[in-house]
């Protein structure tokens, strides 16, 4: 019989990667401001949550379900980039749909109303935390690496989709009060 592959260490790893982005998450949320905003803002507390949903979540299923059926936790290089891809391809739509919240929010403002200052920085968080996953694909795809850095990407990408939602709600009443000044207009 052959031996069965250890890959606890590897799988350890991983799901270890995900408790350490649930631990991590309240700081990013702290330094984004998230704390100070909910106060004023009780709906912020869905994205804060989502956070740390997704990063436990993502924990217990690596832990319990992350091993393939020859033990190994590692897909075969050509999967991995093919995951790879799937979460660049995601957070690219999460930049795209940063880019127009952004366009959006100074067309529906006209200069006339400002956009909150607390909306701009959670949206400029979670541009760079999804752009600053792209990186780690650049530091060499070496055998065994490529499953550590697709768990870095999808981490960076759950952390900026919550900002991103963070920072549409705090947007919101702008909109709507935009959208109550042209009502008449539309009438």
């Amino acid at each position: 019989m052959p031996e069965r592959k250890k890959p606890w260490v590897s799988g350890a790893l991983h799901s270890a990667l995900y408790f350490a982005a649930f631990l991590a998450w309240p700081a990013v949320w702290y330094a984004a401001g998230g704390f100070d905003l909910i106060r004023g803002e009780p709906w912020l507390w869905g994205p804060f949550g989502l956070g740390m949903f997704v990063n436990i979540a993502n924990f217990c299923i690596l832990a319990i379900h992350g091993y393939m059926e020859d033990g190994s936790i590692v897909l075969a290089q050509e999967e991995e980039v093919v995951m790879i891809e799937f979460v660049e391809r995601h957070t690219a739509h999460v930049v795209a749909a940063i880019a127009g919240v952004f366009l959006v929010a100074r067309l529906l403002t006209g200069g006339d109303t400002k956009v909150p200052s607390e909306f701009v920085s959670l949206e400029f968080w979670a541009l760079i935390i999804a752009v600053g996953a792209v990186f780690p694909l650049y530091w060499g795809p070496w055998p065994g690496l490529l499953a550590a850095i697709r768990h870095v990407k999808a981490v960076a990408l759950s952390y900026s989709i919550c900002l991103f939602l963070a920072g549409v709600i705090l947007l919101w009443p702008t909109v709507e009060k935009v959208l109550e000044t042209a009502k008449p207009l539309l009438e």
